[in-house]
């Protein structure tokens, strides 16, 4: 059952931006409100996927999950490899095209599953995107071509596709680039913060996509906008009052190891910094840095009611038509499995056979 003690209203406060005219939110959040360690306050349902070990599947890091209707896709980065598993984690197939010819790549910086059709694309630190079929199968391979570096994309449309960098080499910090003109479109700035520009970031993957729209959420500035074939729209900023970032503070044109020092500092100390975001219809979640430590927001949009959770694990995907969270975990992270008293014997089983045999693990919650 739910505590009503750590349900709490955002204040929103409606400006008129002089940012091409657009209507914002400004959404203070309370950080100094009681928080919960409790998973039950926040979510209503748990479930543990023991990842099958496999020869074919040998997972040294898990850096990126996507997942779909039928399956978990798994980026390992350190051997450039994509691991498919099944909802109930068999290992079924994997991507691993290292090479030099058609198709092959030498390493992956970011992977998606286009929503438009299915395929798997996949972006090489080169600056190369290369299409494949369910089955892998090459079907696409193109070079944006006078362009490099690119860390992280996402989807505009069919046919446009945002790139984000922190190269400056580059034109902007995101473009779209036309695949059907195999051109760029369009560069899009936006207010890049001072540390962004000495490749110092909290936040990795700038990018999320809500209702068949793209977003992005700034580092540091804790802004959320929107991206049109037109536009930049910013759409809302986390005001975390005394806890925002000190960009005041930094000092402009200084030696590299000041940033450093800076954002080092800055790290342990009484500041809010959104490091993870997502958004549905329904809810808005997020990961953000306090005192150090990283917590844990979810927010229902129509009341504006908001928890914050100690608790800490990183989700890697928030599939917004589910309301489901999903979290790439060991089973050592989880200490003590009583405080979740709705797990079932089964649930128990399945962790503590994980636990016997060193079985990464993903956890499913859903949002209540």
């Amino acid at each position: 059952m739910k505590s009503p003690f750590y349900s709490f209203f955002i204040v929103l406060f409606f400006l008129s931006s002089c940012r091409d005219g657009e209507n914002i939110f400004i959404e203070k959040v309370n950080l100094e409100s009681p928080h919960t360690e409790n998973l039950n306050d926040v979510f209503r349902e748990f479930e543990i996927i023991p990842l099958e070990l496999h020869p074919e599947a040998q997972l040294v890091e898990m850096d990126k999950l996507l997942v779909t209707d039928s399956h978990y896709f798994v980026l390992d980065r350190s051997s450039a490899v994509i691991f498919v598993f099944d909802k109930k984690g068999k290992f079924c197939n994997k991507l691993d095209a290292f090479g030099e010819g058609p198709g092959e790549y030498l390493a992956i910086s970011d992977f998606n599953i286009n929503p438009f059709n299915g395929n798997l694309e996949v972006l090489s630190p080169d600056g190369v995107l290369i299409v494949y079929d369910s089955d892998f199968t090459l079907l696409d391979e193109f070079s944006l071509e006078g362009l490099s570096s690119f860390q992280y994309f996402n989807y505009l449309n069919e046919d446009l596709i945002a790139l984000n960098t922190l190269d400056h080499r580059n034109p902007a910090p995101v473009i779209l680039w036309s695949r059907i003109q195999r051109k760029l479109f369009k560069e899009v700035y936006f207010p890049l913060h001072e540390l962004e520009k000495h490749q110092l970031v909290f936040m990795e993957d700038i990018f999320f996509r809500s209702a068949n729209s793209l977003f992005i959420c700034t580092r540091f500035a804790n802004e959320v906008y929107q991206i049109t074939e037109d536009s930049l729209l910013l759409k809302k900023q986390f005001d975390f009052g005394k806890y925002n970032f000190p960009t005041d503070q930094i000092k402009a044109d200084q030696a590299k190891k000041y940033y450093h020092d800076f954002f080092s500092e800055q790290i342990q100390s009484a500041f809010g910094s959104i490091k993870k975001y997502n958004e549905s219809d329904r809810s808005v979640v997020f990961q953000f840095s306090l005192e150090g430590k990283t917590r844990f927001f979810v927010q229902e949009k129509v009341s504006g009611k908001y928890q914050i959770l100690d608790r800490y694990f990183a989700f890697d995907e928030f599939k917004s038509d589910t309301e489901d969270i999903y979290a790439v975990i060991s089973p050592e992270a989880i200490p003590n499995y009583d405080f979740w008293p709705e797990w079932d014997s089964g649930q128990r089983n399945l962790l503590e056979e994980a636990k016997e045999n060193e079985q990464t693990l993903l956890l499913r919650l859903k949002i209540d």
